[in-house]
């Protein structure tokens, strides 16, 4: 059996935002922003995911809560997300 290689040439893929500002400053700050917002939501899910795995020292449901808000706030302040924008 011979397999050949087929030799693709595949065109270069753009794609262009456009923003008129500054009256969509906010919507142009969640597109450059993207990338920083979902290392914040995979950071969150992994800190969520070793405090299951490998236990924590919360005694209520409030103080479980406060410390993810209170982790989602300094993930996004490292990072200068609004979360309030």
């Amino acid at each position: 059996m011979v397999f050949k290689q087929a030799h693709t040439k595949y065109k270069e893929m753009r794609g262009i935002l456009e923003f008129n500002l500054p009256e969509d400053q906010a919507e142009y700050q969640y597109a450059i922003d993207g990338m920083d917002w979902a290392i914040v939501v995979r950071q969150t899910c992994e800190y969520l995911r070793s405090q299951l795995k490998h236990g924590h020292a919360y005694e209520t449901f409030d103080e479980a809560l406060e410390d993810i808000r209170d982790f989602i706030t300094k993930e996004t302040q490292n990072r200068n997300l609004d979360i309030y924008q």
